[in-house]
């Protein structure tokens, strides 16, 4: 069934993830509500760095647009909590999580930044999750400084111990994330120092990535793959399941990816799915290719409707890291 023409304020894509496969979207803060400021960050600079937990956005307002979709019949290989800043942020996580255990069986993921791991209360709102995607980009405070420039409060060693204690609470599968950024995090004695923190740790699965669409800060350059290539032996020396993540391809995601949507018409309305397209690069650049992958529209059909959008000025296309990126005006 075809997804109808909607108006989603919470709701984006499915988008394209390298991880996940096609994943939609929920936005639990607004824009951009972080406790992080990092330097590759796709979203750009963070506009409120906090550590406060709020109802950022209310949890009523989301359930109702996720209510819309469900009754869609559109399919997704993960409902998963992501967007424009910190999702635990979010105090009214769980009511949005119970609502969507009881209405669907899509697996549910969340991405974060781990930074508030250390509190009790964050960790059990989690509990019922299917997977917990956490990133560790440092493992002393140096170097989180650097990369992450948090909230001054943060202490690395007390985001680790959090992590630490999640994985004796939670019951399902956390594949932690390491972005390496070069010159910043990605020499050898650092890389050690992250391995014996993942060997406490004990993720199911890490998976080493480096910058791969324009972020906050257009000196922050990826890492070349020789570096990650030494830091998957180094991470995976002790036995640790270690992935370097390829870029995205339908069916990315850990087991079988479900059916896409049903291939939209020629006669698709190419406002709509402009508006569709927009939706999407709001919140992260993405390559025509991807964005096809995601609205399930021939790629042509994709670069109409972005050569429309660069004529109106409603988004620009970028060059970095060898591939060519469309991105918010």
């Amino acid at each position: 069934m075809k997804e109808p023409i909607t108006k989603y304020k919470y709701l984006f894509g499915p988008v394209p993830s390298r991880r996940l496969g096609l994943s939609l979207g929920v936005d639990l803060v607004p824009k951009k509500v972080c406790s992080l400021d990092c330097v590759y960050c796709e979203v750009k600079k963070t506009d409120k760095k906090t550590i406060k937990q709020a109802e950022w956005v209310p949890a009523a307002s989301v359930i109702t647009e996720l209510g819309i979709w469900l009754e869609s019949g559109v399919e997704t290989e993960y409902i998963t909590f992501s967007g424009y800043g910190e999702p635990t942020l979010n105090n009214k996580i769980k009511d949005i999580i119970d609502y969507l255990k009881k209405r669907t069986a899509t697996p549910l993921a969340l991405l974060t930044n781990s930074t508030l791991f250390s509190d009790p209360k964050v960790r059990e709102r989690l509990l019922d999750l299917d997977v917990v995607l956490p990133s560790l980009d440092a493992a002393n405070q140096k170097i989180f400084r650097l990369v992450n420039r948090p909230v001054p409060s943060l202490d690395i060693k007390e985001i680790i111990e959090g992590l630490v204690r999640f994985r004796k609470e939670y019951p399902g599968k956390i594949w932690l994330e390491i972005l390496l950024v070069d010159g910043l995090n990605d020499q050898e004695n650092h890389l050690e120092e992250l391995a014996r923190a993942i060997d406490r740790i004990k993720p199911d699965q890490v998976q080493l990535n480096t910058v791969a669409r324009p972020g906050s800060e257009e000196w922050a350059k990826k890492a070349c793959l020789e570096v990650l290539d030494k830091a998957v032996g180094i991470i995976g020396k002790s036995g640790t399941d270690v992935k370097a993540i390829a870029d995205f391809r339908p069916g990315n995601a850990d087991g079988n990816a479900k059916n896409r949507h049903a291939k939209t018409t020629s006669n698709t309305d190419r406002q709509a799915l402009a508006e569709r397209v927009l939706e999407i690069v709001s919140r992260r650049p993405e390559t025509v290719e991807n964005l096809a992958a995601s609205l399930s529209e021939d790629r042509e059909e994709i670069a109409a409707v972005v050569a429309g959008l660069v004529k109106e000025e409603k988004i620009v296309e970028v060059l970095e890291h060898g591939k060519r990126f469309v991105k918010h005006a």
